[in-house]
């Protein structure tokens, strides 16, 4: 093995500085291993951080998406009452015809109600339960709705 300056065998991972000193340069490596390391965890916590920004992001846009689909849920409520009110005047006051009007109002009205006092999430679940009692008439409403929208998007 040749020895150069100071002794130190060539071979053995020392190597000259621009200084002139000798150095280790498994040292060198562990430097270098380290702050690649310290990188990546900076990294990992900035993505952290972006992550957590945008799942506040997320959470605050679904707030303010549920508080304005509430909004036009219950004003839809509103106009459907309105319009069962607007029936009742517009229909005769007696006889078969005035008392099938005020029928079709009252319908309208409870269902102007029901739209405006419950959340969506139930009116899922009693979704739910109409279609389990109700399974073959549901069929033929799904087909029925299924061929009036491929009517009204074909024209």
């Amino acid at each position: 093995m040749a020895e150069t300056k100071q002794g130190y065998p060539q071979s053995s991972g020392y190597s000259q500085g621009k200084s002139g000193e000798y150095r280790s340069e498994t040292s060198d490596a562990a430097a270098i291993g380290t702050a690649v390391k310290d990188k990546a965890k900076e990294l990992a916590s900035s993505a952290g951080e972006m992550a957590t920004q945008a799942k506040e992001k997320a959470q605050q846009w679904a707030s303010t998406a549920s508080s304005k689909v509430s909004d036009a849920r219950c004003s839809v409520g509103d106009g459907i009452e309105s319009l069962a009110g607007k029936i009742r005047d517009k229909s005769p006051q007696g006889g078969m015809l005035g008392s099938a009007a005020e029928g079709v109002a009252d319908t309208v009205e409870a269902a102007g109600s029901y739209l405006r006092d419950t959340e969506f999430s139930e009116m899922g679940h009693d979704m739910s339960n109409v279609i389990r009692r109700y399974p073959i008439q549901s069929i033929l409403v799904g087909i029925g709705l299924g061929f009036l929208l491929a009517r009204a998007t074909r024209s």
